[in-house]
């Protein structure tokens, strides 16, 4: 005799035991936005202060991490580089908003996603970096329209592996 449990919709042992997410399930989703902006001069990544925070349920899952915002090169022939920092680790999650206008102004939208597989079900905290890729170039993150900031989100979605 023989059981078969089909885990597809996840499988819950009894007496106290511990559910099991299905492979390749969405097990929770974290979102964080963020409507100020922070600016530097800096070729080191420096944090813009904007984080969300995730505690996974499985120390085997896998975390995709969705930013978007606006960068903005105020003394123009700049280009700002991204990235995503868990904790205080580099993930090494890079991209790069192309905003060269000469000495005009340019403000564009970046997006930035990553799966990251963080072994752990503590609070995890992923925050976004930003540097100027010109020592002389002042950038900001998060700029909009008429200087005000616009709208950046973090999506953080925990999926089972």
């Amino acid at each position: 005799m023989s059981l078969i449990i089909d885990g597809s919709a996840g499988v819950t042992f009894p007496a106290g035991g511990n559910p099991q997410a299905a492979p390749a399930g969405v097990i929770q989703v974290v979102q964080a936005t963020f409507t100020g902006n922070s600016s530097t001069t800096s070729a080191s990544m420096v944090t813009t202060g904007f984080s969300a925070t995730i505690a996974p349920k499985f120390s085997t899952s896998k975390i995709l991490i969705l930013a978007t915002g606006n960068g903005d090169n105020i003394s123009g022939g700049t280009q700002i580089a991204f990235s995503i920092y868990r904790n205080s680790t580099n993930l090494s999650a890079l991209s790069f908003t192309d905003i060269y206008g000469g000495s005009s102004r340019v403000i564009a939208p970046f997006s930035l996603n990553y799966l990251d597989s963080p072994a752990t079900t503590s609070g995890t905290v992923y925050t976004l970096y930003f540097a100027s890729t010109s020592s002389a170039g002042s950038v900001t993150f998060n700029q909009g329209a008429g200087g005000q900031p616009s709208v950046a989100t973090i999506t953080l979605l925990e999926i089972a592996a």
